[in-house]
């Protein structure tokens, strides 16, 4: 190998005659491997207050490195995919909706009535169908969404949310409570769609209850982040299964009991693991549910 070819570094010596000064060499890239990623920390030893030399160790992590690249391709493909799929969905849907209701109304009350029974079920899986495809819409736009760190008002967040499901079903007995003042550094739009899926589910889990209680206030706050909880006095659930409560598409009533996709809670999850926080759960069946989540502090 020609000395063109070799590299130079600047290290410095740590002992002997001549220690603390720097010196260059020249290196063989190829043989000592030295493309591949380090991890290096270094701490400094001291005598009579000043700093002689350096202890330090350096690590391998090039294949850590690469796994990680590596997922974020596959977790960026597979968001890509999803999205695609659930968009080009829409196209299909559609028109098979439209020549059901057609075929619907050109057969009238004259259809037998199995072939009515036929296209009320058909329509009925078109607009499932339909529900999903905006669900996983949703998903995708949440993890796909640019985050912009906001100093976001979410009790008066909440307050707008609760007064609006409040208005829906102004007959409905209800005791709502937000703590006031609770504020987080967050995207407001990904914030909105948290505190809709929570107290939507807050209100929507209590509707059989003589009278629905619904709070949010700050369970937890820290420096670097806050922990909220909105909490019920709902159907509550069995904590035996919350291990799956925030995936996509998971149930743990049934939709006849409270209509539902199964999306909320994923979408979520999704919102507070992109703000570097998390959601959690926990209830006892017929005894409501307490539902937390974290997000950094403003």
């Amino acid at each position: 190998m020609s000395k063109a070819q070799l590299k130079k570094a600047t290290i410095t010596v740590l002992d002997g005659a001549d220690k603390g000064k720097a010196i260059g060499v020249l290196f063989n890239p190829t043989e000592y491997s030295f493309e591949r990623t380090n991890s290096y920390k270094a701490t400094p030893v001291f005598e009579n207050g000043r700093a002689t030399c350096w202890v330090g160790m350096d690590a391998d992590i090039t294949e850590l490195m690469a796994t990680q690249a590596a997922l974020r391709i596959a977790n960026h493909e597979l968001e890509a995919f999803s999205y695609s799929v659930s968009h080009d969905l829409r196209a299909p849907l559609v028109t098979v909706q439209g020549f059901s209701r057609t075929l619907a109304r050109h057969l009238g009350d004259s259809a037998d009535p199995k072939v009515r029974h036929t296209i009320e079920r058909i329509s009925s899986s078109i607009e499932y169908l339909g529900r999903l495809v905006d669900g996983l819409l949703t998903l995708s736009h949440v993890t796909r969404l640019k985050l912009r760190q906001e100093d976001v008002d979410l009790s008066e967040m909440a307050r707008n949310i609760l007064e609006r499901l409040q208005r829906a079903q102004p007959g409905r007995q209800a005791t709502v409570t937000v703590q006031p003042d609770l504020r987080a550094r967050c995207d407001s739009r990904l914030a909105a769609a948290l505190l809709e899926n929570l107290l939507g589910n807050a209100w929507k889990f209590t509707s059989a209850m003589p009278r629905t209680e619904v709070t949010f206030g700050l369970a937890e706050q820290a420096p670097q982040q806050a922990t909220f909880f909105v909490k019920d006095n709902g159907a509550g659930f069995d904590m035996a299964h919350a291990k799956h409560l925030f995936n996509a598409f998971e149930r743990l009533h049934g939709a006849e009991q409270f209509p539902g996709m199964g999306i909320g809670l994923a979408t979520v999850n999704r919102i507070a693991v992109r703000h570097g926080g998390r959601a959690w759960a926990e209830s006892e069946p017929g005894q409501g549910a307490c539902f937390y989540f974290s997000l950094p502090s403003a």
